[in-house]
């Protein structure tokens, strides 16, 4: 039931500009014998999951991303850098929608079974996710998205490498109207997984 509206994986750059993705809808959960909601990451992003491996380039520019729903996460966006540089601008993110439907918690299969999440789907507008390199966002508007049960009402960014080696960097963006049910608005920001480096 997956009806997203592009999917794209890529070991090189890639570039997309003055497209519109709207009505996209991921289906990203699934219920286990117990009834328990189970998160399935490869259903996240109801617009569009683009994954950039290698030290390559993902630039949007000149984009509209609006009315999407996930089931979990990145409602309108999931993105996905490996060691590269992510830039958007000028681009719009408005109306998207994570996990209408929904428990407040889902439970997350792990190596020891299947545990409860400590808050729901996030990332209304998208959640982009750097495993090492950096996020540019410039002269976005991001606004009434919505995590209905969890973090990042317009975006959840998860910076993963140690030390300095991802960060983002936003420049004049405009966030309004973004609701999460936990946390972040507007924005959730997670910094260094390893908790081994504070930002300035």
């Amino acid at each position: 039931d997956l009806l997203r509206v592009l999917k794209l994986r890529s070991g090189g750059d890639v570039t997309i500009k003055a497209l519109t993705i709207q009505d996209g809808f991921s289906r990203s959960y699934a219920a286990n014998d117990e009834g328990q909601y189970i998160e399935n990451f490869s259903g996240v992003g109801g617009g569009v999951r683009i994954e950039v491996y290698g030290n390559n380039a993902l630039n949007m520019e000149s984009v509209i991303i609006q009315d999407n729903v996930s089931m979990t996460d990145g409602a309108g966006a999931f993105l996905v850098l490996q060691e590269g540089i992510m830039t958007i601008a000028n681009s719009v993110f408005q109306n998207n929608l994570a996990c209408p439907q929904c428990p407040i918690k889902l439970a997350i299969t792990t190596d020891e079974g299947v545990v409860e999440s400590g808050f729901g789907p996030s990332g209304g507008a998208m959640w982009f996710n750097v495993l090492a390199g950096r996020t540019d966002l410039i002269n976005n508007t991001i606004f009434a998205n919505t995590a209905k049960t969890g973090l990042g009402g317009g975006i959840r960014m998860s910076m993963n490498a140690t030390g300095n080696e991802s960060y983002a960097r936003l420049f004049n963006n405009l966030f309004f109207e973004n609701v999460a049910a936990d946390e972040g608005n507007d924005i959730w920001m997670q910094y260094d997984v390893g908790s081994d480096f504070q930002p300035q």
